[in-house]
This record gives structure tokens, sequence and C-alpha cells, in this order.
């Protein structure tokens, strides 16, 4: 078994443009998405997002996470701001998450997997800033790739 796995913050929104997000901010993310703009690989986005994210493949979520946190924390009144103004101004349709993402995949090579922990300064960031914590967890580890439950 395979397991890749990467973790991202991202303020959303349906009015406010990634662009918009980063003069607010004064801090530069690591990706964007604009929403109604077609990707090949990705359905079409229903939000602009501004993303920070830590795709090192050889380290634990939980050092991700850490990662993450490292680049915001100096942020994190603005962020907290501007995720509020988001939530306010838009209800469900604006606001922050901190996404974990996990996929399980068949491989020759067996891959431990390893538990991970959501640290207090975390906690405080996403309290601070409003965001949610979701994790997706994906089994392609069933007959020819097909997700497990």
């Amino acid at each position: 078994m395979h397991l890749d796995q990467y973790v991202y913050f991202a303020l959303y929104s349906k009015e406010t443009t990634a662009d918009a997000m980063t003069a607010r901010l004064g801090l530069t993310p690591d990706g964007t998405s604009v929403r109604g703009s077609e990707f090949p690989e990705h359905d079409v986005p229903r939000h602009h997002r501004w993303v920070v994210e830590c795709r090192d493949p050889d380290l634990p979520v939980d050092e991700q996470m850490e990662r993450v946190l490292g680049r915001l924390l100096i942020y994190r009144d603005e962020i907290a701001a501007l995720a509020a103004q988001l939530a306010k101004e838009e209800g469900e349709d604006g606001g922050a998450v901190l996404q974990v993402v996990r996929e399980y995949r068949n491989s020759a090579t067996e891959v431990a997997t390893h538990g991970w922990l959501v640290s207090t300064e975390m906690l405080r960031f996403l309290v601070d800033t409003g965001a949610d914590l979701a994790v997706d967890e994906y089994d392609f580890t069933g007959p020819e790739g097909e997700a497990g439950v």
C-alpha cells in the first residue's frame, strides 16, 4: 500500500478573488483557483481559493500542518479578519479551511502509516481564523484501484 498525503490552508469566497486576498494579506499563496475556471484534472471550482500548502511526501501530516502554520502565524490577525469578513458576508460560501488529504494506493512496497496530532497552537489558529478542519481519506487499494469504503 502507498500513502500520499498533503495539507493546505485555504481562504475561499464566491465574490473575493484570490488576488484581492493576496493584496489584503500581503502574503503570496502557493496556489490559487478562480471561481468558474476549468482545470482538466478537476471539476469547475465553485469558489475563488487562496492556498498555502505543504506536499512534502517525507513528512507526516502533523509536521506538514506545522509547516503551513509556521508560514501563517505572523499573518494570524489579518487572516482571521479576512476569514471572518468572508464568512459574515457570504455565509457558507466564504471562510477558511485547513484541509488534510490522505490517499491510500496499491503498491509493490508497503508504506507504514502514522497517526497525526493537531497541536494546541494549530487549534488556536483555527479558532482565531474561524477555519474548519476537514480530513479526506481515500482508499484506492480495492480491486483495480477502485475507491474503497
